[in-house]
Protein backbone atom coordinates (compact mmCIF):
# COMPACT_ATOMS: atom_id res chain seq x y z
CA UNK A 1 0.00 0.00 0.00
CA UNK A 2 1.51 3.31 -1.01
CA UNK A 3 0.61 6.03 1.87
CA UNK A 4 1.35 10.07 1.53
CA UNK A 5 1.14 11.74 5.12
CA UNK A 6 1.00 14.97 5.40
CA UNK A 7 4.39 16.88 6.90
CA UNK A 8 5.76 19.56 8.26
CA UNK A 9 8.98 18.58 6.77
CA UNK A 10 10.36 15.85 4.39
CA UNK A 11 11.21 13.56 7.24
CA UNK A 12 9.54 10.40 9.13
CA UNK A 13 10.90 12.53 12.36
CA UNK A 14 8.44 15.63 11.55
CA UNK A 15 5.47 16.32 12.72
CA UNK A 16 2.53 15.43 10.95
CA UNK A 17 0.55 18.79 9.46
CA UNK A 18 -2.62 19.78 10.42
CA UNK A 19 -3.70 20.49 6.76
CA UNK A 20 -4.09 18.45 3.57
CA UNK A 21 -3.69 20.82 0.60
CA UNK A 22 -1.75 23.30 2.14
CA UNK A 23 1.29 21.12 3.88
CA UNK A 24 4.41 21.84 2.98
CA UNK A 25 5.40 18.54 2.28
CA UNK A 26 4.01 14.66 2.00
CA UNK A 27 5.94 11.75 3.03
CA UNK A 28 5.34 8.72 0.86
CA UNK A 29 5.92 5.28 2.19
CA UNK A 30 5.72 2.60 -0.49
CA UNK A 31 5.72 -0.89 1.08
CA UNK A 32 9.41 -0.30 2.33
CA UNK A 33 10.59 2.52 0.68
CA UNK A 34 10.24 6.11 1.51
CA UNK A 35 10.77 9.63 -0.17
CA UNK A 36 8.94 12.74 0.44
CA UNK A 37 7.55 15.19 -2.06
CA UNK A 38 7.02 19.20 -1.85
CA UNK A 39 2.88 19.44 -2.01
CA UNK A 40 2.21 21.26 -4.91
CA UNK A 41 -0.89 23.03 -3.65
CA UNK A 42 0.80 25.09 -0.89
CA UNK A 43 1.27 28.03 -2.75
CA UNK A 44 -1.92 27.60 -4.80
CA UNK A 45 -3.98 31.07 -5.27
CA UNK A 46 -7.29 28.94 -4.93
CA UNK A 47 -7.91 25.21 -4.99
CA UNK A 48 -5.17 23.61 -2.85
CA UNK A 49 -6.87 20.61 -1.85
CA UNK A 50 -8.28 19.96 -5.22
CA UNK A 51 -4.84 20.36 -6.80
CA UNK A 52 -3.01 18.21 -3.91
CA UNK A 53 -5.68 15.59 -3.94
CA UNK A 54 -5.23 15.56 -8.02
CA UNK A 55 -1.67 15.21 -7.04
CA UNK A 56 -1.42 12.22 -5.21
CA UNK A 57 -3.83 10.24 -7.35
CA UNK A 58 -1.57 10.95 -10.27
CA UNK A 59 1.06 9.74 -8.03
CA UNK A 60 -0.82 6.50 -7.21
CA UNK A 61 -0.96 6.80 -3.87
CA UNK A 62 -3.68 4.40 -1.84
CA UNK A 63 -4.40 6.17 0.98
CA UNK A 64 -3.58 9.33 2.72
CA UNK A 65 -3.17 10.50 6.31
CA UNK A 66 -3.83 14.17 7.37
CA UNK A 67 -5.00 16.22 10.16
CA UNK A 68 -7.68 17.74 8.04
CA UNK A 69 -9.48 17.29 4.71
CA UNK A 70 -12.18 19.86 2.99
CA UNK A 71 -14.89 18.96 1.14
CA UNK A 72 -13.66 19.48 -2.15
CA UNK A 73 -10.47 17.58 -1.43
CA UNK A 74 -12.34 14.66 -0.02
CA UNK A 75 -14.59 14.46 -2.81
CA UNK A 76 -11.13 14.29 -5.45
CA UNK A 77 -9.78 11.73 -2.74
CA UNK A 78 -12.92 9.15 -3.21
CA UNK A 79 -13.56 9.38 -6.85
CA UNK A 80 -9.57 8.05 -7.20
CA UNK A 81 -10.78 5.79 -4.17
CA UNK A 82 -7.69 7.07 -2.41
CA UNK A 83 -8.54 6.08 1.25
CA UNK A 84 -8.03 8.77 4.02
CA UNK A 85 -7.19 8.61 7.59
CA UNK A 86 -6.93 11.41 10.18
CA UNK A 87 -3.58 12.00 12.25
CA UNK A 88 -2.87 11.69 15.46
CA UNK A 89 -0.20 14.41 17.35
CA UNK A 90 3.22 13.23 16.76
CA UNK A 91 5.41 12.43 13.78
CA UNK A 92 4.95 10.88 10.51
CA UNK A 93 6.76 8.02 11.71
CA UNK A 94 4.35 7.61 14.97
CA UNK A 95 1.29 7.80 12.58
CA UNK A 96 2.58 5.06 10.19
CA UNK A 97 2.68 2.71 13.04
CA UNK A 98 -0.59 3.83 13.83
CA UNK A 99 -2.09 3.40 10.63
CA UNK A 100 -0.67 -0.06 10.20
CA UNK A 101 -1.68 -1.05 13.84
CA UNK A 102 -5.48 0.21 13.09
CA UNK A 103 -5.41 3.19 15.32
CA UNK A 104 -5.83 5.47 13.09
CA UNK A 105 -9.99 6.91 12.37
CA UNK A 106 -10.84 6.59 8.70
CA UNK A 107 -12.62 9.70 7.20
CA UNK A 108 -15.61 9.57 5.65
CA UNK A 109 -16.75 13.10 5.50
CA UNK A 110 -14.93 16.76 5.24
CA UNK A 111 -13.25 17.27 8.67
CA UNK A 112 -13.28 21.12 7.83
CA UNK A 113 -15.08 23.65 5.51
CA UNK A 114 -14.06 24.60 2.19
CA UNK A 115 -11.11 26.96 2.39
CA UNK A 116 -10.13 26.19 6.15
CA UNK A 117 -6.04 26.09 5.73
CA UNK A 118 -5.87 29.75 3.49
CA UNK A 119 -3.71 31.25 6.68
Amino acid sequence: MKIAIAATAPRTDAPVDDRFGRCPYFVIIDDQEISSVSNPGLRAAGGAGVATAQYLAVQKVDAVCAGNVGPNALAVLAAAKIRVYQTIAGTVRDNLDALRDGRLTAVNSATVPSHTGSR
